[in-house]
């Protein structure tokens, strides 16, 4: 009599689900790389900088809150169009 080893399929590991951050939260969540006068300013000027229509930004009410990765993505490209 043989056994026969089963072997189960490999499984992909998920990608961690980014969680969306208050304001205020965000320097610390992308460790200190900004301060909040900044952040706020991203704010107030975003739909002339790009920011609203980067994807980062979620509006619940009056309270905005922002994808951290996201906003960090969207900083590259801003970088990139001032050279």
């Amino acid at each position: 009599m043989t056994t026969t080893k089963t072997t189960r399929p490999a499984t992909a590991t998920p990608e961690p689900i980014e969680t969306p951050v208050p304001v205020k939260d965000l320097p610390a969540a992308i460790n200190h790389a900004v301060t909040i006068g900044a952040v706020r300013y991203d704010l107030f000027e975003r739909a002339r900088n790009g920011l609203a229509e980067s994807g980062a930004l979620v509006f619940r009410g009056r309270r905005i809150l922002i994808y951290p990765q996201r906003y960090l993505a969207w900083m590259e490209t801003r970088s990139q169009a001032r050279r």
